[in-house]
C-alpha cells in the first residue's frame, strides 16, 4: 500500500508572489499597496508577506480599497 503525502502550498507570500497570485505585475502590486488599494501585509522580521487566504478571500470581495477590506474584515 502507497500512502501520499499532500504537500500545502505557502501559507503566505512575498509581494512578487502576492501580485502573481493576484495576476498583477509586482510594480503594479506596489502601487497599489501604496495607494491604500491592497491589503497590507504582514512583517515577519525583515520580510513583508501576505497570508494566502486572505488574499482569495480579497479578490472574492471584489478587491475593496484597504480600509474598506479592514472594515469588511471585522
Amino acid at each position: 500500500m502507497t500512502t501520499t503525502t499532500l504537500t500545502p502550498g505557502p501559507l503566505a507570500v512575498d509581494a512578487a508572489n502576492a501580485a502573481r497570485l493576484c495576476g498583477v505585475s509586482p510594480a503594479h502590486w506596489y502601487t497599489l499597496l501604496a495607494g491604500g488599494r491592497c491589503p497590507p501585509g504582514i512583517r515577519l522580521g525583515r520580510r513583508v508577506v501576505w497570508p494566502v487566504d486572505d488574499l482569495r478571500a480579497w479578490l472574492a470581495a471584489g478587491a475593496p480599497a484597504a480600509d474598506r477590506w479592514a472594515a469588511m474584515k471585522k
